[in-house]
């Protein structure tokens, strides 16, 4: 794993504090949500970065990393940026697939 962050001469393994996964369910529930929402149009995985914040913030292994790295004092001035691009290069239909699978997944799943 550790050859997978070496890019261009930089060891991003050590630049690396934390990483979680998202789940295709997830990432296309949160782009029908997004769209519902604010109209707003991304390719399923660029939706992955929306996911962190919620898992730092409300799931018990995102408190033991804020805690675990003493960053709980400082949460209050945190900004979260999500790299969100590539809605605009996936053609209607597809996107009209994605969106559809998303109203087709329970909210209630975890």
């Amino acid at each position: 794993m550790r050859g997978w962050w070496r890019t261009g001469g930089c060891n991003l393994w050590f630049k690396t504090s934390g990483v979680y996964t998202v789940d295709d369910d997830e990432l296309y529930l949160l782009l029908s949500s997004l769209i519902d929402t604010e109209d707003i149009r991304l390719e399923p995985s660029a939706l992955a970065g929306v996911a962190g914040p919620v898992r730092l913030f409300k799931e018990p292994a995102g408190q033991k990393y804020l805690e675990a790295n003493n960053l709980k004092h400082k949460t209050s001035n945190a900004t979260h940026i999500a790299w969100a691009t590539g809605g605009s290069m996936v053609p209607a239909e597809v996107m009209a697939s994605y969106y559809k699978k998303g109203l087709n997944i329970p909210v209630t799943r975890k």
